[in-house]
């Protein structure tokens, strides 16, 4: 994409998976993989972690944030189908393909979603 800056999505990306490994390692720990409740928890946390790793991008290029923070949610969706497809069946790492399905959808909505924070704050900032 035109005037998206590669090392802030770098970066945005790098921020959202540091904090899911540790926000769902903990989840893991504290529910148990095999839980509904750890589903559902991993889910929400995977939103807020990208969401996150989209703001941290569109506030570090300091302009077209909208534009980074999606740029990271399709390089998120990008891994996880990676991971998905190369993760052997049987695996505690992989989910059903519904699960996976709804992880994939909200992975560019979470982008779209921290994008559009880091907009919001960098046009309240202007003079």
């Amino acid at each position: 994409m035109r005037g998206v800056r590669l090392s802030s999505v770098v970066l945005g990306v790098a921020v959202d998976k540091a904090a899911a490994i540790l926000t769902i390692g903990a989840l893991m720990a504290y529910l148990g993989v095999a839980s509904n409740r750890f589903q559902v928890s991993a889910l929400v946390a995977g939103f807020f972690c990208t969401t996150l790793g989209a703001f941290v991008a569109g506030r570090h290029a300091k302009q077209r944030a909208l534009a980074h923070g999606v740029a990271v949610g399709v390089v998120d969706l990008a891994i996880s189908v990676a991971r998905f497809a190369l993760t052997s069946q049987g695996s505690s790492a992989q989910h059903s393909l519904t699960w996976e399905a709804i992880a994939w959808s909200s992975v560019v909505a979470a982008g779209f979603a921290g994008g559009q924070l880091a907009a919001r704050m960098l046009e309240s900032r202007s003079p």
